[in-house]
């Protein structure tokens, strides 16, 4: 009846209530920390990384090996991370963007291609798929889009890194 359910369900004390919450949010992170997710995440400029220092080559994209210490190889690791967040999606365009910058700085184009194009490819293939999780998403990456080409709003990352570069006249 509604008496018995307001009376057992709805009239519970507030630090209770308190209680019951903070026990499953205590029980919430125990189980991410039992996957080891919750404590070895990290932030890269390319998206994140499940477990750094530890790179493993998708062996189905049959390219260069991905290395820690460069972050054109994240795109190809299988510890790679990929959000669909305005953050994620303005280090994946910054990082085109700042590629596409240095492509006159190769010795040649067949060098920029072996690892840099790729890298452009792999963006590319990340960028269609993340358009598709939903128009609002969509409506994000076009903005983002704008903001990285048209204002040079990049991520603080590439955007030191193309400072850096224009400081020594190089672009």
């Amino acid at each position: 009846t509604i008496g018995a359910a307001t009376s057992s369900y709805m009239e519970q004390a507030p630090g209770d209530a308190m209680l019951e919450i903070s026990s499953f949010i205590r029980q919430y992170d125990e189980g991410l920390q039992g996957y080891g997710r919750l404590n070895t995440i990290v932030e890269t400029p390319a998206g994140a990384c499940e477990e750094t220092g530890v790179p493993k080559k998708i062996e189905a994209m049959g390219v260069f090996e991905p290395d820690c210490k460069s972050f054109l190889g994240c795109l190809f690791c299988e510890n790679f991370l990929l959000h669909t967040t305005e953050t994620d999606v303005r280090k994946l365009l910054s990082m085109k963007y700042f590629l596409e910058k240095i492509l006159p700085l190769s010795r040649s184009v067949s060098g920029f291609e072996l690892t840099a194009g790729k890298t452009l490819r792999r963006i590319d293939e990340f960028i269609e798929a993340i358009k598709q999780a939903s128009s609002e998403i969509n409506s994000i990456v076009e903005r983002v889009f704008l903001e990285v080409y048209k204002s040079k709003a990049l991520s603080p990352y590439w955007q030191s890194k193309l400072y850096f570069l224009s400081r020594l006249d190089l672009i």
